[in-house]
């Protein structure tokens, strides 16, 4: 599925979200399990927990009709199977926006297997919202059966305002990925963005905003040199002053970086800037500039994910 979608969500059901998991499995609470596998397939399922009655819980989310989907969900209860040998529950969680059209079974002369697929869409919003004021509970009500969307956004609202500043900056990214889903990203941003007493900046730096106007008036080419010769200045005045090389190294990187951050936003807004923090773990001049011309070249933020995980 695709990628951001699938860091929030999986970041958000690792926080035990108790309604949610409770809906699916009966259990709010249970014991997170390994997911690598070794194997030459590379198999690595997306949430694999251990419940309180000694069974595994498999948990595959998918935004896509995969036409494969049962096999590899096959492939899935074998591997869980043979590393704890314990009783295995799956369900393949379906979040997209088309109808749920995979195949959810296997019926050959000498194999038959089946698995639980689900449409999130089955699960009505108002058993993750009524009386529960667990913000990932309510982050994923987004994606289920809404009798009323600006009721339940305001809900979901709600529920954030009761998070410290930071964590409610960090739960508003996570519902402006997933309403892409749903197509509701201009009423997260009037219902939920707009009123709310924080606003999603990936910095506060005053280097930075001044570069990202500049940006903006001179396109993003210009932006991008503006950023570089700004950290290049800074970080030979830094240098000279400590007589060491490292200030120029250092200068160079946060002008690269500040570069980048300028045109990802112009170039892709707040999806782009998501990827900030992958990309100041890059150790390198070389591979910033490398990904400085893949932000130039590149189609899609899919495109750049790639970039960073090759």
């Amino acid at each position: 599925m695709s990628q951001l979608y699938d860091i929030t969500l999986k970041k958000t059901i690792k926080n035990i979200p108790k309604r949610f998991l409770k809906i699916l499995t009966g259990f709010d609470e249970g014991e997170f399990l390994d997911t690598n596998f070794p194997t030459v397939q590379n198999r690595i399922p997306d949430i694999v927990i251990k419940l309180p009655d000694i069974s595994i819980f498999h948990l595959e989310l998918e935004s896509n009709n995969e036409n494969n989907m049962v096999w590899r969900m096959h492939d899935y209860y074998s591997l869980i199977f043979q590393r704890d040998g314990l009783k295995i529950r799956q369900i393949l969680l379906y979040v997209g926006n088309e109808p749920l059209r995979m195949a959810d079974r296997i019926q050959h002369e000498t194999l038959n297997y089946s698995c639980v697929f689900k449409d999130i869409r089955d699960i009505d919003c108002s058993e993750l919202l009524d009386g529960n004021n667990n913000p990932d509970d309510a982050m994923l009500a987004i994606l289920c059966k809404m009798k009323d969307t600006i009721a339940t956004l305001r809900a979901i609202r709600e529920r954030f305002m009761l998070l410290p500043e930071k964590e409610q900056k960090d739960y508003l990214v996570g519902l402006k990925n997933l309403a892409r889903l749903r197509g509701l990203t201009s009423l997260v941003k009037t219902e939920v963005e707009d009123k709310m007493p924080v606003t999603i900046d990936i910095s506060n730096d005053e280097t930075y905003l001044a570069g990202k106007r500049e940006g903006k008036e001179e396109g993003l080419l210009e932006g991008l040199l503006v950023g570089e010769k700004k950290g290049m200045l800074e970080g030979e005045k830094r240098g000279l002053l400590e007589g060491e090389k490292r200030g120029l190294l250092e200068g160079e990187k946060r002008g690269l970086l500040e570069g980048i951050e300028v045109a990802l936003d112009i170039k892709y807004g707040y999806e782009g800037l998501f990827l900030m923090d992958d990309i100041r773990k890059i150790g390198t001049i070389e591979k910033l500039e490398a990904f400085k011309e893949a932000v130039r070249k590149a189609a899609s933020v899919n495109e750049l994910m790639r970039f960073l995980r090759g």
